[in-house]
């Protein structure tokens, strides 16, 4: 409000570089919130949420990027995603990874999925089916290689759409002008 308002314009905005991460451009800010937020993410206490799905993307995989570096994800089997009409760029999952399912549906194994709903990998078959546990531990689906590449997409960062219900310890937004 007082950076709004103009009044003591110097306070102002000593107090959001005190309180607020500024970054000189898109990709510094990414990139330094992939390294300082992936394992946060990763064990499911943590969440970075961005303003566009074209964001979230970016994010999703700088963080993976940082996950496989660290070695907390394996690559010795993956999968390729392949979305239905372009919803989202391919991406590479591996057994570990954080995801969400894109669809409301059932898997090979008769259970239900949800749209937006979070999982780890926790196998991907030799078949190229995913085996994916949610985050508490409470639910398991069996999705086959065709659902697995059509209906799953990383989720480490989502849309503050796709944050909505979510509940985690902590949490980054990432906000533009």
């Amino acid at each position: 409000v007082a950076l709004r308002t103009g009044a003591d314009p110097e306070q102002a905005a000593a107090t959001v570089m005190e309180l607020a991460q500024v970054y000189g451009s898109g990709a510094e800010r990414a990139a330094a919130t992939a390294a300082s937020w992936a394992e946060r993410v990763y064990s499911g206490t943590g969440l970075v949420i961005a303003g566009t799905n074209e964001q979230v993307q970016l994010l999703n995989g700088l963080i993976r990027d940082q996950l496989v570096a660290a070695a907390t994800i394996k690559t010795d089997r993956q999968v390729t995603t392949t979305p239905l009409s372009g919803r989202w760029e391919s991406e590479t999952i591996s057994a570990g990874d954080v995801v969400a399912t894109r669809v409301n549906a059932a898997g090979a194994d008769g259970s239900r999925y949800a749209n937006r709903e979070r999982w780890r990998v926790r196998n991907i078959d030799a078949d190229g089916g995913v085996r994916l546990v949610s985050l508490d531990g409470t639910r398991a689906v069996r999705l086959d290689a065709q659902a697995a590449r059509q209906h799953v997409q990383l989720a480490y960062a989502v849309t503050g759409y796709g944050a909505q219900g979510l509940t985690v310890d902590e949490a980054i937004q990432l906000v533009d002008e």
